[in-house]
């Protein structure tokens, strides 16, 4: 017993040494290599970014003086400035101007911006006064330092912030060799052209750096009006390059011109040194020679680490580069040396005093604390635990052991509380699912049922309608038969006037029969004519009815959309109600399609019925004139002798109108077969509409029924769990723990106070018992994600 208790941990010892030298070492070699690609990354990175951002800033710039050079706002101005600036040629416009915005300004230095006109009665300081607001609106609105307006002839009839440039020519004048000087002659030379110009000092700004941007202005029809300038702003460049993200303490950055001058300023310094400090960092001609890449140095008595990319505006190269302290850049790995020394020394007196206490006592306690955990781990918590009132390590294990197995009892308990109110609330939702199932099938029954009555009440009135139109047939056809009649009955009146005056009793008994045929023809007439317009009332029934269909089709439509909502709700378990809402949808759109056909054809009969009321009304007409005639015909009879050529006249015009009803009695018939097509093909159409119906009927209940099944589908078999993990989204790293897992997916927990954001849809969980898995962010509320295994 006493060798083994020396024996023991002697071994652990020398087991723990090896292994925490070993792995110091290589944790040192790896953390060493890893940290420096890291801060050449980081670097790199923070130079790029500001790169880009500055790239970004400059091209708003350009695309604002693209913009506002070919906008009314500047080249009216320009005309309406260039028309008022003539009026000062007798006092000389520098001297005059400069007096009115400068000199007699009531508004103090630094705020002569501020005055919109002045006074006098010249058309400039009205144009002054209507178009100064908005550009000084526009360059506080972007920051720029200063905007100008040139005409033509180089002067510069305008400007936001008045200093002594304003009013003064740049062609000959005091300031034409300035760097705003080259920019406007630049650009009257290349018109359509943005031009820049670097920084440098500026005599009327006092000698401060300035840098300056232009283009020509032109009209609608393309005529240049003259020069667009801006001033460049230095403090938003200097708000560009002095955000701290990714500067640490130490860091910093600057902007770097060809001339190797500062063109931003330090965020460290409390006086500008633009244009002042020549900047000799490593890596400086690297980055204006257009490479990209990081460089270890010296700035001063300081090592520093830096990074570099380029910018490329119009034709000039600037540097951006970010420098860090080597002090502060491997600070850090200095830092986990020292503790990973401390700790492995710890560690390595730990392990020695644990190896001799618990030598000391490892048989019997240690055997029968085994047993128990067996049986523990067995999942059988009913055990004693011994030696749980030993004041040792082997105590402290039993004691270990029994708040394990006492856990193991609570989360045994929990996980059946679980089960059971899983089991509840999956029983409640699939209640309300198939609520819902049965909710819409009886709605969609419903609907459909009644879309069948109506239809079935458009193929009786369809039915009705090929009735009347067969009447009007068989009554067009007894007036032809009558015309015909009293066609034959003319004519033979006619042949009868040969011989009057043997005749005349036969010729009065010819005409009392034209004319009772003729009254006849008349109320067959009437009756064809009745007939007809009960035909056109019932062809607008039916098309009420059709209204009625379009618009139960459209009822339809709002059920499926309905149902598809409903569907979304329910997530997986209701994709089939998805499914319903689409072949509803599918259905009723071709309910819709069926009632406009029907539609159209009853147009058709209305148009038809119109023209048969027309002809019927035409003959009705000349059957009245027969009848009148006929009259005069008998009258005439008693007057014989004196009134024969007028009885052959009347005859010949009975002959006529006889011979125009018959013609119209046979379009009337053609009218009326042509209706009964109609009315036929109004019925098969409504037999199809009814078709489609019960197939949309057995359709809605087919996939109702079929898809509620899948609302019976129970989730997968979760695990109830606390496992700390590491989930990754993005670029954002978040530490949770896993609550519960399954085959699909797990859920997780968030620390308190710390919200997803950026992009949330994909990621990656690490943790022991799963391995680096990817997952998909399936749902989030409050601190618990929802986790899908993708």
């Amino acid at each position: 017993m006493s060798k083994l208790a020396f024996k023991i941990p002697a071994l652990v010892l020398v087991a723990a040494l090896v292994a925490g030298v070993g792995s110091s070492i290589v944790g040192m070699v790896l953390s060493s290599s890893a940290q420096e690609e890291a801060i050449d990354y980081r670097l790199v990175t923070v130079a790029s970014e500001r790169a880009r951002s500055l790239q970004h800033y400059l091209e708003t710039i350009q695309v604002d003086l693209e913009t506002l050079s070919t906008s009314p706002v500047a080249f009216e101005a320009i005309v309406e400035f260039k028309r008022g600036w003539t009026e000062f040629f007798a006092k000389g416009p520098t001297k005059a101007l400069q007096a009115a915005y400068i000199t007699d300004n009531p508004n103090p230095t630094g705020s002569k911006e501020e005055l919109d006109r002045a006074d006098g009665p010249e058309g400039y300081h009205e144009t002054h006064a209507h178009f100064h607001p908005w550009y000084r609106s526009f360059l506080r609105a972007k920051g720029f330092y200063d905007i100008f307006l040139f005409d033509t002839n180089g002067n510069l009839v305008y400007t936001v912030f008045k200093e002594l440039d304003y009013a003064t020519n740049f062609v000959n004048g005091e300031y034409a060799d300035t760097g705003l000087g080259r920019v406007y002659q630049k650009a009257m030379a290349n018109p359509g052209t943005v031009i820049f110009d670097d920084f440098e000092p500026y005599a009327p700004s006092f000698g401060a750096p300035a840098s300056f941007i232009a283009k020509t202005v032109t009209d609608n029809f393309g005529n240049i009006l003259g020069v667009l300038a801006f001033q460049m702003p230095i403090d938003r460049l200097n708000e560009v390059m002095q955000h701290p993200v990714g500067l640490g303490e130490t860091g910093d950055t600057v902007i770097l011109g060809r001339d190797k001058l500062r063109r931003s300023d330090s965020r460290f310094a409390t006086d500008s040194a633009l244009l002042k400090e020549m900047i000799s960092w490593p890596g400086a001609d690297a980055v204006l020679a257009g490479e990209v890449g990081t460089m270890e140095g010296q700035i001063g008595d300081t090592g520093v680490l830096v990074g570099y990319a380029p910018v490329e505006f119009v034709g000039t190269t600037w540097g951006v580069m970010a420098a860090l302290s080597a002090d502060e850049a491997f600070a850090s790995e200095e830092e986990l040396l020292f503790y990973e020394a401390l700790i492995g020394g710890l560690v390595l007196l730990v392990v020695l005093v644990a190896g001799i206490l618990f030598s000391r006592t490892i048989t019997s306690p240690l055997a029968r604390i085994i047993g128990v955990m067996s049986t523990v781990s067995g999942g059988s918590y009913g055990v004693e635990v011994p030696e749980k009132g030993r004041g040792d390590e082997i105590g402290d294990i039993a004691r270990a052991l029994e708040q394990f197995r006492l856990n193991g009892q609570e989360a045994e308990r929990l996980r059946v509380e679980q089960e059971e109110m899983r089991e509840r609330n999956e029983a409640e939702r699939i209640e309300a699912l198939r609520a819902m199932a049965r909710t819409v099938e009886a709605e969609s029954t419903r609907a459909v049922e009644n879309v069948s009555a109506e239809t079935n009440a458009m193929t009786n009135q369809a039915e009705d309608m090929a009735r009347s139109a067969r009447k009007v047939e068989e009554n067009s056809q007894t007036v032809a038969a009558a015309a015909q009649e009293a066609l034959a009955n003319a004519e033979s009146v006619s042949a009868a006037t040969e011989e009057l005056a043997a005749s005349i009793e036969e010729i009065a008994s010819r005409v009392v029969d034209g004319a009772t045929t003729a009254r006849e023809a008349m109320a067959v007439g009437r009756d064809s004519q009745a007939t007809i317009q009960t035909l056109a009332d019932a062809a607008k029934q039916i098309g009420t009815v059709v209204v009625l269909i379009d618009d139960i089709a459209q009822q339809t439509g709002l059920l499926a959309l309905n149902a598809t909502i409903e569907a979304a709700r329910a997530g997986d378990a209701g994709k089939g109600f998805a499914v319903v809402a689409s072949e509803v949808k599918n259905l009723a759109s071709q309910t819709a399609k069926a009632t406009g056909e029907i539609t159209e054809q009853i147009h058709e009969i209305q148009a038809i019925t119109q023209r048969s009321v027309d002809a019927m009304r035409s003959m009705v007409e000349r059957i009245g004139a027969i009848d009148e005639i006929s009259t005069s015909v008998a009258t005439a009879v008693e007057e014989q002798q004196a009134a024969t050529q007028e009885i052959a006249r009347n005859v010949s015009e009975t002959a006529s109108a006889a011979r125009e009803v018959a013609t119209n009695i046979e379009l009337v018939s053609a009218e009326a077969r042509s209706n009964l097509d109609v009315a036929s093909a109004v019925q098969t159409a409504s037999v199809h509409v009814k078709d489609a119906i019960e197939s949309l009927k057995q359709a809605v209940v087919r996939v109702v029924r079929t898809s509620t099944p899948e609302v019976d589908r129970r989730e997968q078999a979760r695990a109830v769990t606390r496992e700390a993990a590491s989930l990754q989204l993005g670029s954002q790293r978040y530490d949770v723990m896993v609550l519960n897992t399954s085959e699909g997916g797990v859920g997780v927990e968030l620390a308190e106070g710390v919200a997803l954001s950026g992009d949330m849809s994909r990621g990656e969980l690490s943790s022991a018992s799963t391995g680096t898995r990817s997952v998909l962010v399936t749902g989030v509320n409050g601190r618990n994600v929802g986790l899908r295994f993708a």
